[in-house]
């Protein structure tokens, strides 16, 4: 997986897609279908996907994190608040406003029943919001 983010974060997205692929596949059959190592994976394919604009898919991998994250964890995970940030600016990206604004929003509010508010990951979640709304003009 963190091989596969590397290739991501150089845009090689080819081959963040062969590693992300196998590292499902080795996870799955050491672990089974139920592993946090799968929804985070999950998640890196979204951005991956949303990067290609295969939009459809991004929805997909997002949906499949956050259903695992929250199996596994209940919804009051950290993962699942950023997950529904994501699924919020998944929507952005394709001019949905209102659902953008619906999943940022449950991803910031959940958030702040995680993480304290002089937690770091509030100010990023601050920013994230905000230039949402800048986006929108709605500040």
């Amino acid at each position: 997986n963190r091989k596969g983010l590397l290739y991501l974060n150089i845009q090689k997205y080819k081959e963040a897609m062969e590693i992300f692929t196998e590292s499902l596949g080795a996870i799955k059959s050491r672990f089974g279908e139920e592993h946090i190592e799968l929804a985070w994976i999950y998640q890196n394919m979204s951005i991956l996907h949303l990067r290609l604009f295969q939009y459809k898919e991004a929805s997909d991998m997002i949906e499949s994190s956050i259903a695992m994250q929250i199996k596994l964890f209940g919804e009051k995970y950290p993962g699942v608040a950023k997950g529904y940030i994501e699924k919020g600016r998944l929507f952005m990206d394709q001019e949905k406003v209102e659902e953008g604004e619906l999943y940022m929003k449950k991803g910031f509010d959940l958030a702040t029943t995680i993480y304290e508010e002089s937690d770091p990951i509030m100010g990023l979640y601050h920013l994230k919001l905000g230039y949402f709304y800048l986006e929108q003009e709605k500040c």
